[in-house]
């Protein structure tokens, strides 16, 4: 397995609340069926996920293949998303380490000013520890959305 692999071209598929989940979901436009989905609760985690260590996010690929925590660093460079994953993380999913994600050039800024607060809303979910590093690459007078402050 490679320690990088770009998708050549990703759709982004969306960013919102699906069932009791909030998620930022990406698929791969080529025909290699690959998809990746970063999930958190819409609630704080209860004493059960805390025990289990789901109280963060997850990832999830096209195979439903679950990872909780797991991603080290963020980077997002107009229409470039990296997603650097620790080992064990990149091992379950059967992805390589450092994932990079082209969005199509279909997707205006306002979708990139959307995926920029769905990606801070999943991936500072829950505990601190398994937060990443995020370099969103954020104009300073840009609202974030949604809000990570303002969960219910």
């Amino acid at each position: 397995m490679t320690t990088q692999d770009q998708w050549t071209e990703v759709a982004f598929v969306s960013v919102g609340e699906s069932d009791d989940a909030f998620v930022v979901a990406f698929e791969e436009i080529e025909d290699k069926g690959r998809a990746l989905f970063l999930m958190s609760d819409l609630e704080e985690p209860d004493d059960q996920e805390i025990k289990l260590g789901m109280d963060t996010y997850c990832l999830v690929n096209q195979d439903d293949e679950t990872h909780y925590g797991g991603v080290e660093r963020v980077t997002l460079d107009g229409r470039s998303l990296g997603l650097h994953l620790l080992k064990g993380a990149a091992d379950k999913l059967g992805l390589p380490r450092v994932v990079r994600l082209e969005l199509t050039v279909d997707v205006d800024e306002a979708t990139v000013a959307e995926l920029r607060g769905g990606l801070r809303w999943v991936l500072t979910f829950g505990n601190p520890l398994h937060h990443p590093a995020l370099e969103l690459g954020e104009e300073p007078d840009e609202p974030d959305a949604p809000d990570a402050q303002a969960r219910p």
